[in-house]
């Protein structure tokens, strides 16, 4: 199956659903590190970083790291509506069951039109 520009193999669809757990769960944990704190501190200079912030942090790096082996596989102008869509899609989801946050009806009705649109990329023509 040809999807994007690029055969649909099992790696990547690996590789997309890791990309899309390691930035979902990056933006996450930096949304939590407001509260432990890792102090790093020499001579004039003091960093105070939360532990889930570097946790965070590093999750983001390693996504755009995915992310990079990603994109030369599929058509950029096919990827990165799906991927961004996915992305925005669960941190939505994600927020109201970890963070308890309130989801208007409104983000409910952006999610099911992200998804919709997602769906209707990858019909075939």
């Amino acid at each position: 199956m040809v999807m994007g520009g690029a055969k649909m193999s099992l790696i990547n669809i690996l590789l997309l659903i890791i990309y899309i757990v390691l930035s979902v769960t990056g933006l996450i944990l930096v949304k939590l590190g407001g509260t432990n704190h890792l102090q790093i501190a020499e001579h004039t200079i003091h960093i105070s970083v939360g532990i889930y912030t570097l946790w965070g942090m590093l999750c983001y790096i390693a996504s755009f790291i995915v992310y990079i082996i990603v994109l030369p596989r599929f058509d950029l102008s096919y990827i990165s509506p799906i991927t961004t869509g996915a992305v925005f899609a669960l941190v939505i989801v994600t927020s109201l069951i970890v963070l308890k946050e309130k989801i208007s009806i409104t983000q409910w009705i952006g999610i099911c039109s992200v998804l919709f649109g997602i769906i209707m990329m990858n019909l075939k023509k």
